[in-house]
């Protein structure tokens, strides 16, 4: 992992660079003259540029077949149909040309951005350039892209997960996913490099020991350092702070559907800080802080023990839905199987003013994907402190250690007992549970409790296994009051219930609580009504007896 450890410094000291929101008063100008929209008519001709194998930029004809308004971003789109030798060898417009720059008369009319599936191929509809600049200015927006057609974006380029994982990040995402090429990890940040219009740009969702990113073409740059490319979004994300880089094109992929650029991340050269319908916009040379996600993993059963390492884009938007199908599909990838399993985590969390951090340990196990039930865990956890209401924590450090047998290690609970059956307020009873071990031995475990001063009647003994629920990762989210600091927010976290916990409670006819289900759980075992053991397993069953409470002093 020397590699990341140098990308990890150099973008550490690039920070000095950061982003200031103030830049983005100035208007972007590009430099090279343009020509509006206004002024393009239909028959007139022009040319577009873009890159092919080898990244040499090549141009071909365009000619314009009509102007296209619309009520919604973007306002206008020229249609277009390109021709000649290049288009012809390339099988059409190709996905990945998206930002692409169109030129009529020498001056820059805007990008290619969009097209339409199983359709002539010669066909596309370009965004003006005026439409995209306006990215630097314009509000947030939550429109949808143009209706009938879409984006002529690349396939999102996945390497370093399971085959699994890219048809679900597919399904999840709403795009088409390839497996990436071997070999094709981002190389160390660069301050210094420019690039060009026509130029390959790639848009880096994860990097590291996992790549997740999208391939467009450079659309025009500016005397100060910015850029505009892809002639559309990449997933709307409004401001946001995704890393670009250098990309290299091995081929062009014919295809019924849409063609498309085969394609490499390279360097990291930049940071796209607009991601709006009209197109992405960003700086070169400058760099923002990263979610760093850590993995190691050991299955004895293979004498396996490796560490994965990967950085993701600082989106909060973005989590919950890359995450779950990136860790999946590591694990997936690492042990070379897809299934049943158990797994004993344990997750580090730290981020900026967080010290000493948050840890969280847990065993599950699962008797169809062990993988999925431990991502959709952790994804929760994770996304639960990053969105705390309380304090930014990023850039967020994710530490994951897991353990993994083939096995399906669960631990059932068989039996429970109270003795006495019968016993007055104050007079201690031992509550018996027998857990037995899938096809192991049954075992026999003790909790003595004393009855409540207070309580009367009669109550239950209730011995149960822990909840593994996903809400309860959204602390606070019932009950009377909700936690009013990060280390309350915390705590809560902490308290929820763990799968490998046997819980064995003595439940009196309380009052119906309006209190959380951590705030009782607290209060339950500090007045003694609540035992929890902590297993190496996942944990089966609930099973409950009745106890009477007698009068006291008899």
């Amino acid at each position: 992992m020397t590699l990341l450890r140098k990308i990890a410094a150099v973008l550490a000291a690039v920070l000095c660079l950061t982003l200031s929101a103030a830049a983005w008063a100035s208007p972007f100008i590009p430099d090279e003259p343009i020509i509006k929209v206004s002024q393009l008519k239909r028959g007139m001709k022009g040319y577009a540029k873009t890159a092919v194998p080898g990244n040499k930029i090549v141009s071909f004809p365009v000619e314009v077949l009509d102007v296209v308004t619309s009520p919604t971003r973007p306002r206008h789109l020229v249609l277009l149909r390109a021709s000649g030798d290049v288009i012809k060898k390339l099988g059409g417009i190709a996905a990945g040309m998206s930002g692409s720059p169109v030129y009529f008369g020498g001056k820059l009319a805007g990008a290619i951005g969009y097209n339409w599936s199983f359709s002539d191929h010669d066909l596309t509809e370009m965004t003006p350039i005026e439409e995209m600049m306006s990215v630097f200015d314009y509000p947030e927006s939550d429109m949808a892209g143009p209706l009938g057609k879409k984006p002529l974006a690349g396939p999102l380029t996945v390497s370093g997960l399971s085959s699994r994982a890219l048809q679900r990040l597919s399904s999840r995402l709403g795009v088409s996913v390839q497996a990436g090429l071997s070999g094709s990890e981002v190389k160390g940040a660069a301050t210094n490099v420019r690039l060009r219009p026509g130029d390959p740009i790639s848009v880096l969702l994860a990097w590291g020991d996992v790549d997740v990113e999208e391939t467009g073409t450079v659309s025009a740059v500016s005397r100060d350092g910015r850029f505009l490319a892809f002639g559309h979004e990449v997933k709307n994300f409004g401001a946001v702070r995704l890393p670009v880089s250098t990309a290299k094109i091995h081929h062009i992929i014919p295809s019924m559907d849409v063609p498309f650029k085969l394609a490499s991340p390279g360097q990291l050269i930049g940071t796209a800080t607009q991601d709006r319908i009209e197109g992405v916009g960003g700086w070169f040379g400058r760099f923002s802080p990263a979610m760093s996600v850590s993995i190691r993993l050991k299955d004895k059963s293979q004498n396996l023990n490796v560490f994965r390492r990967f950085q993701m884009a600082p989106i909060p938007a973005l989590l919950p839905t890359l995450l779950p199908d990136v860790l999946a599909g590591v694990i997936d990838s690492e042990l070379n199987r897809v299934g049943p399993g158990t797994a004993k985590i344990t997750l580090s969390l730290n981020g900026k003013n967080f010290y000493p951090g948050w840890k969280w340990d847990d065993v599950i196990a699962d008797s169809q994907s062990m993988s999925d039930l431990l991502a959709s865990r952790v994804t929760a956890l994770v996304d639960a402190v990053s969105q705390n209401p309380f304090s930014d924590l990023h850039p967020l450090g994710v530490t994951l250690d897991v353990d993994v047998t083939p096995e399906t290690n669960v631990l059932y609970l068989e039996k429970v007992e109270v003795k006495p059956e019968t016993a007055a307020p104050g007079e201690r009873v031992t509550v018996s549970v027998t857990m037995r071990p899938r096809r192991g031995k049954p075992t026999v475990k003790k909790f003595d409790f004393v009855v409540p001063e207070d309580w009367e009647g009669s109550c239950t003994v209730l011995a149960r296994g822990g909840q593994l629920d996903n809400e309860a990762a959204d602390s606070g989210s019932e009950g009377s009051s909700r936690p009013s600091s990060l280390k309350e927010f915390l705590a809560d976290l902490t308290d929820a219930e763990r799968s490998c916990e046997v819980i064995v409670s003595l439940e009196g006819d309380e009052t119906p609580s309006d209190k959380s289900a951590q705030e009782i759980r607290r209060t339950k075992m500090s007045e003694g009504t609540m035992r929890v053991f902590r297993s190496e397993y996942s944990v089966d069953g609930s099973l409950s007896v009745p106890l009477v409470i007698g009068p006291k002093g008899k």
